[in-house]
This record gives C-alpha cells, sequence and structure tokens, in this order.
C-alpha cells in the first residue's frame, strides 16, 4: 500500500472544512485552525516541541500492511465490522453499541439493528445519522495487526484490543481528553478533521474549569466546551486520511469531525512511567467523573487497574535491577519507575486512595510496608522520604504514622452520583480517563 498524502497544511485542511461547510463542527474547526494559536501540523520544530520528544503522528503506514485486502475497500471493511459485531454479541449479549450524538435523537430500531444499520453504510461517505459507534471490540482486527515499535512506551503496562469507532459523516467529536493511554489511531473509511492540542498546564487547566462548569451546567456543556475551545493555544490540524496511523500522546485534549462516513481503529498502551503522572492528574480525572455521571464502581475498577500496575512496580518489574536491590544501589542506579512512585507517594496517596476499595486500600498498605522493610537496609531508611529510623525502630511503624492518610483506609469520598448502569461512553477513540483492560490479542 502506497503511503496516503498527507493532508497537513493549512490549506489541506480548509479545503476539506469548505467541502463540508454545512456539517455541524465546521463553522467551529474553521475558526480554530485560522487563530494564531493553533497552527497546522506542518509546522515549525518549536510548535512540535509543544508535545515533548515525538510528535503526534507516528507512521504513515497502516498496521495492516500484510494482510491489505482484509481492509482495502469500505465494502470489505464493512464485511469484517459486522463479523466483529456478531462474534461480540455472542460473547456478550447484553453488549450495548451506539451511542448518539445528537440529544434530540429518537431512533425504534433496537441498539443492535442500529449498530448493524451504521456498519452497512460504510460504502456511502455521505451518510449521516444520529448515532455512532464508539467502541467495537474487534478481535480478528487485532490479530491481524501489525504495529510498529513505539520506543517511547518502553515498559508497557497495560494494552488493549483493538476496536473500532463507525462516525457517520458529521459526528461532531467534541472537546476532551485522551486518556492516560498512547493512542494509536487508523483510519479505515472515510476522512476526519482533528485538532490536538499540548496537555499543557494552562490547556489543562482550561479544560478541568470546563468539566467542572459541565457538570454545574449540563445544559450548557456543548457551548461551554467550544468556547473553552477557542482559549487553548498550541494546538495542531490535520486531515485524517484512510491507512493513516495518529498517534495520541497522554492527556493532550482533542476536537474533531468525521467529514465523511468513517471508521477508525484504535489500540492504546499505558506505558508503566505512566502510572505516576495519572496518579497526579486524579483531581483532574475527577473533574471528568464529575461531568461524565462516573459512579463509585467505575472509579474503584479504576483504582484496582492502577493498584495493579502499582503492584508491578512495587515488585520491580519494570526496573534493570530487583526490588531487594534498591538499598544497595546508588542513586543515578536507582532511577526508574519505583524510584518515582516513592519520590512522589507523599503527594499522590491521598488521591490515589479516593479511589480504592478498602479492602484494596489494605493490600496497597501491606505492599508499602513490606517494600520499605525490604529496602531499608542496615540504618533502616525509609525509601520515601530518606530518613534513618535507626536499628531495631520499625519501618512499618513510621509509614503508619507519616505516609499513610490518618483519615483511615477506602473510599475516602462518596459525593459522585452513582450511575454504575449508566453504559455512555466517550464519543471517540481513546474514551476519556478510563484505564484499558489487559491486552488480549
Amino acid at each position: 500500500m502506497a503511503p496516503p498524502k498527507r493532508q497537513i497544511t493549512l490549506k489541506d485542511v480548509q479545503a476539506c472544512l469548505s467541502a463540508n461547510s454545512t456539517l455541524p463542527y465546521s463553522r467551529l474547526l474553521r475558526e480554530l485552525v485560522t487563530t494564531n494559536a493553533n497552527s497546522p501540523l506542518k509546522c515549525t520544530p518549536k510548535t512540535a516541541g509543544r508535545f515533548g520528544s515525538v510528535m503526534v503522528t507516528l507512521t504513515k503506514q497502516s498496521p495492516f500492511r500484510y494482510t491489505l485486502k482484509t481492509v482495502s475497500t469500505p465494502a470489505r471493511v464493512r464485511d469484517v465490522l459486522l463479523n466483529e459485531l456478531e462474534t461480540h454479541k455472542e460473547k456478550d449479549p447484553s453488549a450495548r453499541f451506539c451511542c448518539p450524538h445528537i440529544n434530540d435523537s429518537t431512533d425504534a430500531m433496537s441498539d443492535e439493528d442500529t449498530a448493524k444499520h451504521l456498519i452497512n453504510q460504510l460504502p456511502h461517505p455521505t451518510f449521516t445519522a444520529p448515532h455512532c459507534i464508539p467502541d467495537l471490540p474487534c478481535p480478528y482486527l487485532d490479530g491481524i495487526s501489525s504495529f510498529p515499535e513505539d520506543d517511547t512506551c518502553s515498559f508497557p503496562a497495560i494494552q488493549t484490543m483493538l476496536s473500532t469507532s463507525v462516525l457517520p459523516a458529521g459526528t461532531p467529536i467534541p472537546l476532551q481528553h485522551q486518556n492516560e493511554s498512547t493512542a494509536y489511531c487508523t483510519l479505515l473509511v472515510g476522512s476526519i478533521v482533528w485538532m490536538v492540542w499540548p496537555p499543557t498546564r494552562e490547556n489543562l487547566t482550561a479544560l478541568q474549569t470546563a468539566y467542572d462548569s459541565c457538570s454545574a451546567n449540563p445544559s450548557s456543556a456543548g457551548s461551554i466546551l467550544d468556547e473553552t475551545a477557542k482559549r487553548l493555544i498550541g494546538g495542531v490540524t490535520f486531515v485524517h486520511n484512510v491507512g493513516e496511523v495518529m498517534r495520541l500522546p497522554p492527556f493532550c485534549i482533542i476536537l474533531g469531525q468525521a467529514m465523511k462516513m468513517s471508521a477508525v481503529c484504535k489500540y492504546s498502551v499505558v506505558d508503566a512511567s505512566r502510572i505516576v503522572p495519572t496518579l497526579k492528574m486524579l483531581p483532574f480525572i475527577r473533574s471528568w467523573w464529575l461531568m461524565d455521571g462516573a459512579g463509585i464502581e467505575r472509579r474503584t475498577k479504576f483504582g484496582s487497574a492502577l493498584l495493579d500496575v502499582v503492584e508491578e512496580i512495587l515488585n520491580g518489574a519494570f526496573e534493570t535491577f530487583k526490588a531487594e536491590e534498591y538499598s544497595v544501589l546508588g542513586a543515578e542506579q536507582r532511577k526508574g519507575v519505583l524510584t518515582d512512585l516513592l519520590e512522589a507517594w507523599d503527594d499522590i496517596i491521598h488521591g490515589f486512595m479516593g479511589i480504592l476499595t478498602a479492602e484494596r486500600a489494605n493490600e496497597l498498605k501491606e505492599m508499602m510496608k513490606e517494600l520499605l522493610e525490604m529496602v531499608g537496609g542496615v540504618a533502616v531508611t525509609c525509601a520515601i522520604c530518606r530518613t534513618s529510623t535507626g536499628m531495631g525502630a520499625s519501618l512499618s511503624d513510621h509509614f503508619d504514622n507519616e505516609h499513610w492518610p490518618r483519615s483511615g483506609a477506602g473510599i475516602v469520598e462518596q459525593t459522585l452520583p452513582v450511575d454504575d448502569d449508566n453504559d455512555a461512553v466517550g464519543q471517540f477513540p481513546a474514551g476519556p480517563a478510563t484505564l484499558p483492560p489487559s491486552h488480549q490479542g
């Protein structure tokens, strides 16, 4: 497959928007792409540097290059996704697939029939509908994909199976954040115009404020998010073409629109190095949960998934040394995810406790005590604060007194609405702020 012609200049994006000027988000996108605060993806190194060491696009080559015929046409993609839909429905008869992107939309068809109808329209580029499919699990596509290695993910802690979003023409992708993972999104059918902003302190603060405002004024959420998009700085815009892979860095901010009937396949990786930064982001994530109506069960599932990775960190799974060797290594040799966690412990533990059940919080407490006792060394030194408690002293007692919240274990606050039967999901790709399940492919 020849690499697609990249549409990354301002002229490319404007031409695409002009050709689809009647679609709902085209006006907002035109305004965003022409402001001096943003740039086309074909930009200067200074602009690219806002995203860190790697730009938002990773490669122009499809991960399906070895099995091209399978996804070479919209009709073939349609057939594959219909099979994936049937497979998943057999596995989970209660599964829901569709999500309205127009609030006052009504549809007499069942969820499964609506999903089939949407998928059957993939060969029709101008098809519009009030629903989309945010996240269809695709084990078959997962099995035939071949993503390139990414040197920014040295220690993959969590990986997802491939899933696909089906977005009718005009489907808006409202302002939202990419979650804690790095996402790889391959367009199989259609065309999407994207705005992607770097996760700077200023941009994330503005988005968190918007989330809080949306929680207080849910009927105005759309206009609040649109106005917030106009205040973000340093974004890049481009047209996502069939066969291109887009990489979204953790916690970047996205907004977009399907310009044609589109199907985009995505896959996410949470690197071990992202766990501590994610724990630091819990106040921001909490604002998202408030807006999204996330109940206690959903939050504690997120906390439990994080704790599973934290346990691996404490066991030294992502280090070049064994955890028991920690105390005899120099500062440079100890650098890594374990040290990052220990150094940040006092800053993150209160937030972490707020998303753990009492049982899981107690597991964390015992794991930390065990680690501190193991790495305390001859001087019985606390690996968190570097205080030497002296011979005969208990690091376990020191931890209880100095590094464990006095409010006790378990969920600290339970003020969020409990709507655990609500299956609503983020309208696109990476699905904000939900740690993905383990990769099964």
